[in-house]
């Protein structure tokens, strides 16, 4: 791919050219630190989206470091005129598939690099609408750290929107990306809409050390039950990235069994855990490709949840073996030596 297209080669190929996709899984850890930039020609334009940032700041920096020096500089095109048109230097959103620990500690210092960003979340409407000048000394004292970290984003970040939001949806779209869940349906079951903030976090906290307690992990927590889940559609391939997403998450889809069926590829959700997944889920996805973010842990990934996959011949990729791992489909010049990199 020549990244010095003039206008008059933009207008030539708008007509075949295919989307340009290129997904960066980078290794961070026990955590997702994801960049997706797409390119497309009918006409020029592209995304690049960030989905969460890795558990701290050295994560972050990874994320940072990759979108200044490999993504935002190659962006955009060369005029006939010789100047450059439509290059980025941020990314169009940054996404919190879910505010725990693991995905949202990072997302401070991406934002702070970043301020004018999008923060993309799915809350309940109660505390999207927060006003955070209330003291937070109570919140310190009894809530989650990923809680607190939630609320301090409102007064950290004043550039944050719902998933919901219609300008969002139509962007993603324009680059075949779906939003598949969580819908407000199931979002407002996992957490119902309270009268008042002090009831809607009371809940929350029970609920998040009830989960916690169970040491064996007999259930994800609230947060991953909720996570936004996306689908990249390119031509008949489905590309999924359901967040930690459990089976009850994901049966809540709409039309679940039709949208999911034989996806190209999936990102597993919670480091492959075998609390997120199970044989129905993982024959009905039927992938060729999976990618874990995760360092070797006697929990994660899961033997028998990497054992149902080597039974299909799914290609398994994990960053605790490879390092990054760069996924890219008609985008030839993303080449370079620091990544395992996979054709898709």
């Amino acid at each position: 791919m020549d990244t010095t297209l003039s206008c008059e080669n933009i207008k030539l190929y708008s007509t075949f050219k295919p989307l340009e996709v290129s997904v960066d899984i980078l290794n961070v850890g026990d955590a997702d630190g994801i960049i997706i930039w797409i390119r497309k020609y009918n006409p020029f334009d592209e995304l690049v989206l960030v989905i969460d940032g890795g558990k701290n700041s050295k994560g972050a920096e990874k994320i940072v470091d990759t979108l200044n020096e490999q993504i935002l500089p190659f962006t955009g095109f060369l005029n006939t005129d010789n100047l450059i048109v439509k290059r980025k230097n941020r990314p169009d959103y940054v996404i919190c598939s879910h505010p725990d620990r693991e995905n949202i500690i990072g997302l401070f210092n991406i934002l702070e690099n970043f301020k004018d960003t999008p923060l993309v979340l799915k809350t309940n409407d109660l505390v999207f609408s927060y006003n955070p000048m209330v003291d937070q000394t109570i919140f310190r004292l009894n809530f989650p750290e990923s809680l607190i970290h939630l609320i301090e984003f409102k007064m950290f970040h004043s550039n944050i929107i719902s998933i919901n939001d219609e300008n969002l949806i139509t962007k993603l779209k324009d680059f075949d990306i779906e939003i598949l869940g969580p819908t407000d349906e199931y979002y407002n079951q996992i957490y119902p809409k309270f009268s008042t903030l002090e009831s809607y976090f009371s809940t929350l906290l029970n609920e998040t050390i009830d989960c916690r307690l169970h040491l064996t992990g007999n259930d994800p927590n609230p947060f991953n039950k909720t996570s936004i889940i996306l689908m990249l559609n390119i031509g008949n391939e489905k590309y999924l990235f359901p967040g930690d997403a459990d089976v009850e998450a994901i049966k809540n889809i709409p039309n679940y069994y039709k949208k999911l069926q034989n996806v190209r590829f999936v990102k597993l959700p919670n480091r492959g855990s075998r609390n997120n997944l199970n044989k129905e889920i993982i024959d009905l996805l039927n992938p060729d490709i999976v990618v874990i973010s995760a360092t070797e842990s006697l929990n994660h990934p899961n033997e028998n949840i990497i054992q149902l996959f080597n039974l299909k011949k799914t290609k398994i990729f994990s960053t605790h073996e490879i390092g990054n791992i760069r996924l890219f489909k008609n985008m030839n010049d993303r080449k370079t030596g620091c990544y395992y990199e996979q054709k898709i």
